[in-house]
């Protein structure tokens, strides 16, 4: 998932501005094309705004919201840091991640070459830290603690495609700080 860096310092001003009071963390579920679950993480002033404004997105982009925990069972929140690198890195980057606590090592698949290397919530600074004094290039635009899909649910091309304008759709909305799809 991508999260535009104006998505990132608009929220962030948001959040820093001292006229600004009384924000609200929620989480929404829904279900979009295919029966793919979508976790969508708010920051709000206004919960009925936000409430109206993710279900109207969801219902036009052909999605249904969906029950409090009917969805979110299927996530796990876990430390996402992602390497830019080669190859020829990936021992030493399973050794240095390995040894700071991650659990699981991966190789991209954005496109990009590189590594993902999961963590829990607990040891997602250490991990990163340790990469970072080892000089991995890490990518930060990528790297958070994130929502994880516990599975992947399978879908053709359109289907995928339709799942994406929805993600984006709600990207855009103001008070949504993240979008998780499995």
């Amino acid at each position: 998932m991508n999260v535009p860096k104006d998505l990132i310092d608009r929220n962030i001003k948001r959040a820093t501005d001292t006229k600004q009071v009384g924000f609200m963390e929620l989480t929404y579920e829904a279900y979009g094309h295919g029966g793919v679950g979508i976790v969508m993480e708010v920051l709000t002033d206004n919960v009925n705004r936000a409430a109206a404004e993710t279900r109207a997105i969801v219902n036009k982009g052909g999605g249904k919201m969906a029950e409090p925990g009917s969805v979110l069972f299927n996530f796990e929140r876990r430390g996402v840091i992602t390497l830019s690198c080669d190859r020829s890195q990936e021992e030493k980057v399973f050794e240095l991640a390995t040894d700071a606590g991650a659990e699981d090592i991966q190789e991209r698949k954005d496109g990009h070459e590189g590594f993902v290397v999961l963590t829990e919530v607990s040891a997602f600074s250490t991990c990163r830290r340790q990469l970072a004094e080892a000089e991995l290039a890490i990518d930060e635009n990528e790297t958070a603690l994130k929502m994880v899909p516990l599975t992947q649910v399978e879908v053709d091309d359109d289907t995928s495609d339709a799942n994406s304008a929805l993600t984006e759709k709600l990207l855009e909305l103001d008070d949504v700080d993240a979008v998780y799809t499995q």
